[in-house]
């Protein structure tokens, strides 16, 4: 249901520029945000210094350059910057990738604050926030562990919003926004408005989004690529042997015989008339002519030809906050709530209820009252699950707090606490009309941080900083693989930094206490992490610098790599039909609770020139990471269900990324602003071996030109075709992805600005299937899309 225009413009939530005590930005130089000249203090980094002053990789997003990049999920956002890339899961679904770590090696923060939810614990689950409310993206690319704990090895992304306001507000401001994207009938309203009276500063935001299945171009199953897997993981002891020469021809004959056998084999089948009728007729047409030329499948699995089945979604939500602010600082409140419903697409969930054995064997152990009448009503009264959709509901409270003192020792006191309700339900849709909850996921529970800015004697300062957290993690359902689980953990770090007139250095250390008891108490996870960093800038000249950072980072395992399918005993059922299928991963996960924790020794290089007509970054890193744990598969099978089990092999991972900008022209009517950019990562066990799921290198250009009141932007990037490849893995294609992007701006009255402006994704429509997606066979990325929007500012 989309809100009406008017109730949209006062309950939905925009993303805007206005500034914050704690990230303060200047006005651009014209109406069109063109901003590079801009230096903006990292928030997320120990010290408050730029980019160009950090002797960390960070990227950030803000301002015009946000809005224009903005999208559904974290992953889809972050996805042209360099060093970066997307695990998408459907398009509801998008974990960012940072060289090459994503999950629970990439720490999501909001405000400087642990998200939580349920994401790292299985791939089809979305983040628990939102970047359509965003003020700002800082990524930290590279560990972060110091900062903000053992799960940043691979780096962090802080989202940082308006919801707790830091300052006093000179006059209301008030935003609003609309915009339609055409690949999937979307429409986005979002709106925020920000007053003080006396020393009390208010803020408001919320918003709705809502979109049709997504438009691709072809069929969205790649049906040869499925059958080929299908033939190597079930038939892994007869193809052993062959398992080389296999995947060679398969990869030769790809592109040749599955675009001409596969079309050829549907084009008489499927409607042609799916752009015509597709909310009428795809349904039954694509269904009926599925059946006749799949009836000899085992399994069936409907194959969509123009869009990616049961990919619609919805979200909505809004956040309420006040502060009261002082000469010496802020104290805040906020309340929010954010809530999605989106698909999975066809084909994730095929073996949830397909003569499922081992599941019924499992039901009458697991929970004798509620999984015998929940299999009769599976079996009997409804009949297969036809769909799943995920219901996720979160929940929260913050309170957020900064003191400056007037000492010459203490600088300044910054503190925050949360409190989150979250849930994630799997919802299965079935032959007969009717739903239900399969699997109900929970997390719920506390996290606060406090950080000390000192000022230590000569020239160097530090950061004296806590955090803790304390959540209740459960699954409940048919695919409660994981038990019942308080997570704890508790951190103190310490940061210091020394300036000089040409260098300058930051030496830390953290060491953190993680706690996981399962329900029964037999097999806590106690374990004590430490790690340590130390980097040094040195200035070249004025304009361009180079860095240097060795650190050495532990990671503690998460619950699902310790308990998947690991008993009161602390161990893996005696009977391995007692397993519980993970459907997202469509494997029977078992989880090691003797794993011990990783260890990653990073070194990295790099280079900036920061300001002038020519800027660039050149960053060259080497990660090794000991004990780095994985999902193992295995030759072992449970009713055609294939055995994973969560293992740790020694790995490294070794990568460049570049960015270079030129002005090319620049007067007062009109800048042209020129960039390439560009990343890299290989990833592969110590002992042999590529490790699965490595997002491909790309290259890119991008021109921007700006005038005083509007602004043209033509982006093209390759990504390179991914060959590397791990166990039971196929490579997959590259591709060109090309953008546009364009805006004006009209003033109104004496405060206001209406901007209109148009955005084009995918330009050539090409298919793109993501290496780094679970589901690249079964749901490649968005087709070609035109975003149009409005926002009006005050």
């Amino acid at each position: 249901m989309k809100l009406k225009p008017i109730a949209a413009a006062v309950a939905a939530a925009s993303t805007l520029h206005i500034p914050s005590i704690t990230a303060a930005e200047p006005a651009a130089e014209n109406t069109t945000g063109h901003s590079h000249y801009i230096e903006e203090i990292i928030v997320s980094a120990p010290f408050a210094r730029t980019a160009a002053e950090t002797a960390l990789p960070v990227t950030v997003l803000s301002g015009e350059k946000l809005q224009e990049q903005v999208a559904d999920s974290l992953g889809a956002t972050l996805q042209s910057e360099i060093g970066m890339a997307n695990a998408s899961f459907g398009p509801g679904v998008g974990q960012p990738i940072i060289r090459g770590q994503t999950g629970n090696r990439v720490q999501i923060l909001q405000n400087g604050a642990g998200v939580t939810d349920a994401s790292n614990v299985s791939p089809d689950h979305a983040n628990g926030v939102t970047t359509m409310l965003a003020d700002r993206l800082e990524v930290i690319r590279g560990p972060s562990t110091l900062l903000y704990g053992s799960g940043a090895i691979g780096g962090v992304v802080n989202v940082i919003d308006g919801r707790v306001p830091s300052q006093l507000f000179d006059k209301p401001a008030f935003d609003v926004q609309q915009s339609w994207d055409s690949v999937n009938d979307e429409s986005r309203t979002m709106a925020r408005v920000d007053f003080s009276t006396g020393n009390l500063s208010f803020h408001l935001e919320g918003f709705r989004q809502d979109s049709d299945e997504v438009e691709i171009d072809g069929f969205a199953i790649d049906e040869l690529a499925v059958e080929t897997l299908e033939e190597m993981m079930h038939g892994m002891h007869d193809h052993d042997d062959d398992h080389d020469d296999h995947d060679d021809d398969h990869d030769d004959d790809h592109d040749d015989d599955h675009d001409d056998d596969h079309d050829d084999d549907h084009d008489d089948d499927h409607d042609d008339d799916h752009d015509d009728d597709h909310d009428d007729d795809h349904d039954d047409d694509n269904d009926d002519d599925h059946d006749d030329d799949h009836d000899d499948h085992e399994e069936e699995v409907e194959n969509t030809r123009g869009y990616i089945g049961n990919s619609d979604s919805e979200s909505d939500g809004y956040s309420f906050g006040f502060s009261w602010v002082g000469d010496s600082g802020f104290i805040g409140l906020a309340y929010s709530e954010l809530n999605k419903d989106y698909g999975l697409p066809f084909g994730v969930h095929s073996h949830s209820h397909e003569e499922d054995h081992h599941d019924e064997d499992h039901d009458d152990d697991h929970d004798d009252d509620h999984d015998d009448d929940h299999d009769e009503s599976h079996g009997d009264e409804h009949g297969d699950v036809e769909f799943v959709r995920i219901g996720m509901e979160k929940k929260r409270i913050d309170l957020r707090g900064e003191y400056r003192f007037d000492t010459n020792i203490l600088k300044t006191l910054k503190f925050s606490l949360g409190r989150t309700d979250y849930e994630h339900g799997e919802i299965e849709f079935f032959e007969d009309g009717t739903s239900e909850v399969g699997t109900l996921f929970e997390n719920d529970g506390f996290e606060g941080r406090a950080t000390l800015d000192l000022s230590l004697p000569g020239t160097w300062s530090a950061v004296l900083g806590t955090q803790f957290s304390a959540t209740e993690f459960s699954a409940t359902g048919e695919e409660a693989y994981i038990p019942e689980t308080d997570i704890d953990a508790n951190g103190l770090f310490f940061v210091a930094a020394y300036e000089a007139e040409r260098f300058s250095t930051e030496l830390g250390i953290r060491t953190e206490r993680n706690k996981l008891g399962p329900t029964g108490g037999t097999c806590d996870f106690n374990e004590t992490s430490v790690s340590a960093s130390g980097s040094v800038l040195y200035e070249l000249d004025t304009e361009s610098n180079v860095l240097l950072g060795i650190s050495r980072s532990e990671r503690a395992p998460s619950v699902e790599e310790l308990f998947s399918n690991i008993g009161a005993g602390c161990s893996r059922p005696a009977d391995d039909d007692d397993l519980v299928l993970h459907a997202a991963t469509d494997l029977l996960e078992i989880g090691n609770p003797n794993l011990d924790k990783e260890t990653a020794t990073n070194v990295e290089f790099g280079w900036r020139k920061h300001s002038g007509n020519f800027r660039a970054e050149v960053n060259v890193y080497y990660n090794e990471i000991s004990d780095y744990i994985y999902l193992n598969l295995t030759d072992q099978e449970v009713d055609e269900q294939m055995i994973a089990t969560y293992a740790s092999e020694d790995a490294s991972f070794a990568g460049v990324e570049a960015r270079f900008e030129f002005s090319v022209l620049e007067t007062d009517d009109l800048t042209l602003d020129w960039s390439i950019f560009g990343d890299t990562v290989r990833a592969k066990f110590d002992d042999g071996g590529d490790i699965p799921r490595i997002a491909p290198g790309k290259v890119g250009t991008k021109a921007a030109f700006y005038g005083s009141r509007w602004s043209a932007h033509l982006g093209v990037t390759r990504v390179f075709e991914q060959d590397d490849i791990g166990a039971f893995e196929l490579s997959t294609d590259g591709y060109t992805r090309v953008s546009l992007y364009g805006d004006y701006h009209w003033p109104i009255g004496n405060a206001g600005e209406l901007k209109v402006f148009v955005q084009g994704s995918n330009m050539f429509d090409d298919q793109i299937r993501n290496h780094a997606s679970l589901l690249k066979n079964y749901a490649p990325e968005p087709g070609k899309n035109i975003r149009v929007g409005l926002r009006f500012s005050y």
